[in-house]
């Protein structure tokens, strides 16, 4: 939420996760200057949070901290933590940036941790993980009622019914519409119902779809599912000067994760550098060899590189 910080997504950071790799090759394989290491200990509803940013280019600790409290005290922790790092890199930060580090888009800890598990579960693209996602949405609903970023999760679970063609298309597609306007009803600036919106108008109506990105983007500008959906909208458009960027800053903001790459092959093929494509889909490919969706871009690279048996 600091424009001026790259933050290395949760996909590529977990990697490391009980590694005995050292905080300075660790910095290195992912491009980064700091590391945030720490623990969090539950007992029951009490926390017992360590967290230590370290300087990995000297490998020296910048910081350290203690937290202790319950389940309840989460965010307020978790701004603690933000401000520390904030101070110790001696960053400025705009008004809009320190309001964004204190915004509590969902009032209770369990329900926030609902709504992640649902964004795990979706972002699985099985009829299962939608299932699931929508169990945990509903259940953070029944904590708190309603609320504008367990709506734009609904809506992003429909939106992947009928973007993976699981129900009738206009199942879906009503669905995800419908949560989308009770999620913009209760905040008409949030950035994932914009994202839903921005996926279901981008085809139709390419320049209010557009600005729905760009509006999530304006906000976070380290939105992974943004980035990813917006550069591949626009690169079918041909607009590769407006796509570069955003390849760059998605593939910079997760590095370890497969799916950062599909979206700068398949652009490189609506570019006619088939070649370039096809290395960047393979790696993907190989990474997720039962996917569906993998399989059939995988094989589109194939066959534009007239390798057309092995893509059969």
């Amino acid at each position: 939420k600091i424009g001026s910080l790259r933050v290395i997504s949760r996909t590529s950071s977990m990697m490391f996760k009980g590694t005995k790799k050292d905080i300075p090759a660790i910095a290195r394989e992912v491009h980064v200057r700091y590391v945030l290491e720490g623990s969090v200990r539950k007992a029951g509803n009490n926390l017992r949070i360590t967290a230590q940013l370290i300087d990995a280019a000297e490998d020296t600790h910048l910081w350290a901290e203690k937290y202790g409290g319950t389940l309840d005290d989460v965010f307020d922790i978790q701004e603690k933590v933000s401000g520390s790092i904030v101070d110790a890199l001696k960053l400025k930060l705009t008004p809009k940036e320190a309001e964004l580090l204190a915004e509590r888009p969902i009032p209770s800890a369990l329900a926030y941790e609902f709504y992640l598990k649902a964004r795990q579960e979706i972002l699985k693209w099985t009829e299962a993980g939608l299932e699931n996602a929508l169990r945990y949405l509903r259940n953070g609903l029944e904590i708190v009622g309603e609320n504008a970023l367990l709506y734009a999760g609904m809506a992003h679970v429909y939106f992947q019914y009928f973007n993976l063609g699981l129900k009738e298309e206009e199942f879906g597609r009503k669905q995800a519409e419908d949560y989308v306007q009770k999620a913009f009803a209760l905040d008409p600036d949030c950035p994932k119902a914009n994202f839903v919106r921005g996926n279901l108008i981008a085809w139709s109506r390419p320049k209010e779809g557009a600005q729905c990105f760009k509006r999530v983007l304006d906000k976070d500008p380290n939105d992974f599912d943004t980035l990813f959906y917006d550069s591949c909208f626009l690169g079918t458009l041909g607009r590769r000067r407006a796509v570069l960027p955003l390849e760059e800053r998605t593939i910079k903001i997760d590095p370890l994760n497969p799916l950062a790459y599909i979206h700068s092959g398949l652009n490189r093929l609506w570019e006619g550098e088939y070649a370039v494509g096809l290395e960047r889909l393979e790696k993907f490919h190989r990474s997720f060899p039962a996917d569906v969706m993998t399989k059939w871009f995988y094989g589109l690279s194939l066959a534009y590189m007239d390798r057309k048996e092995e893509a059969g």
